[in-house]
């Protein structure tokens, strides 16, 4: 599916697409590891958090998606901005089924995680995110908040406020920031956001 919609729709169709991914940057850049740190970004697509960091000087910039048609856009924006080809590293996966073989300072959701909408998929994004994190790394993840749509793309979401998804990754993770927001599509339309900036506790089995 999402293939299909990154064949047939540019950038501009696309009810995700971001200007400008400020609210990641800012608190990337507020709690991260710094351009040393390695960040992944699930679901990110032809991520725009990815140039941007990559135009900041990040070194070790991953984006893991579903849809190769994405990941070929990102890389050739990336090109175009003349980035080291060795900072940008791109995987064709679904989130819940990715093993690489290092862990990451920063990880980066934004509006992947409430198409989840099982229990048993749900545990498992936190499994993978908890091995996956570094001890004392940041985690960012947007969803779409209570007020917000009940579907995307034709496909169904769960909606979370901050307080839902705080207590859902805790203990293992500390809740270091929270805010809401509205990100407005190309098409004019509002999705009301839930965002969480989440810090892995140093002692937390990362098995």
């Amino acid at each position: 599916m999402w293939t299909a919609v990154y064949e047939s729709k540019g950038p501009g169709q696309r009810s995700w697409t971001q200007q400008s991914p400020d609210e990641s940057v800012r608190l990337i850049e507020a709690h991260g590891a710094g351009p040393e740190g390695s960040v992944v970004d699930v679901g990110g697509g032809a991520s725009s958090l990815a140039l941007a960091l990559l135009d900041r000087g990040y070194r070790d910039v991953t984006v893991v998606d579903i849809a190769p048609p994405a990941l070929s856009e990102l890389r050739t924006a990336s090109t175009t901005r003349g980035h080291q080809t060795t900072r940008l590293t791109t995987v064709v996966n679904d989130v819940l089924e990715f093993d690489p073989p290092k862990r990451f300072a920063i990880w980066h959701d934004r509006a992947v995680f409430h198409f989840l909408v099982e229990p048993i998929q749900q545990a498992r994004y936190r499994a993978r995110l908890t091995s996956l994190l570094e001890p004392g790394g940041l985690a960012i993840i947007a969803t779409f908040s209570p007020d917000g749509p009940t579907a995307c793309s034709g496909l169904p979401v769960q909606r979370w406020s901050t307080n839902s998804l705080a207590e859902f990754f805790a203990p293992e993770f500390e809740s270091i920031e929270t805010f809401t927001s509205d990100h407005v599509t190309p098409a004019g339309s509002t999705q009301p956001f839930s965002w969480v900036a989440l810090r892995l506790s140093n002692t937390a089995i990362t098995q």
